[in-house]
């Protein structure tokens, strides 16, 4: 007779790749969608899923590797321990909330959309250290956007924004300091791509109209390739009678 596993077993090999079994994860992936903006769609967007995988995972028809279980509880910001086994609080405990601090679970657009309404009744920003001092409102949302701000799962746009709030809101220097090396790094990008376009486009023997151009050098500094770039060109080059 085959052994046959069931939804309950766990392997506990410790290799992020490999699949395995938790018992009810997929009525709790199923759950945290209905709070997720956009749904199974997004969600399965933001973790690096099809619809179909991720709709196979809440039916039981497919096993649930590790890292999707850590990037789901992520993107829904529940905790890990509960995603996987159902035990334990849902969302995660910050060790600041034993401090006297509040609970800082959601998702990344619910904490700011949270933290933007705390501010809207805050008298003056930046908030001063005296105020700060004597909020523990104030106190968590200022740990709150250090956490969004330092937190890689997050898109570049996401800890964008915390650091914008901890710059405008609390006048955070090493928020501003991240904002100056943002800055610096996105010229340093354009400059490098600007380069590469006019490059290109003397290989090529085409010269796009000025608005055409920047638009490319956008798109290089974001990531597209010297083939993508020097096959763009080309193809703009044979059809810029429609141009």
């Amino acid at each position: 007779m085959h052994n046959k596993k069931t939804e309950s077993e766990l392997n506990v090999d410790s290799s992020n790749s490999v699949p395995i079994l938790t018992h009810g994860i997929g009525t709790r992936i199923n759950a945290i969608t209905s709070q997720i903006n956009g749904g199974k769609r997004q969600l399965a967007k933001q973790i690096g899923l099809s619809e179909a995988q991720l709709h196979r995972i809440i039916a039981g028809q497919s096993q649930t590797r590790i890292e999707t279980i850590v990037s789901i509880a992520k993107v829904a910001g529940v905790s890990i321990e509960w995603l996987a086994t159902g035990e334990g609080p849902m969302r995660p405990q910050p060790a600041d909330v034993a401090a006297g601090g509040q609970p800082s679970g959601g998702t990344a657009a619910e904490v700011f959309d949270r933290i933007e309404a705390l501010l809207e009744a805050v008298d003056e920003v930046p908030v001063s250290h005296d105020a700060l001092s004597k909020s523990p409102e104030l106190q968590g949302a200022h740990r709150d956007l250090q956490r969004l701000a330092a937190d890689q799962s997050l898109q570049a746009n996401q800890r964008a924004r915390a650091d914008m709030m901890l710059r405008v809101a609390f006048g955070d220097s090493q928020a501003d300091a991240r904002y100056e090396a943002r800055v610096h790094d996105t010229f340093s990008k354009l400059r490098q791509a600007d380069d590469t376009v006019k490059r290109t486009c003397s290989l090529v023997d085409y010269t796009p109209s000025p608005m055409l151009r920047s638009t490319i050098v956008a798109l290089v500094a974001e990531g597209m390739t010297d083939t993508q770039l020097y096959q763009l060109l080309a193809t703009l080059k044979a059809d810029r009678g429609g141009l």
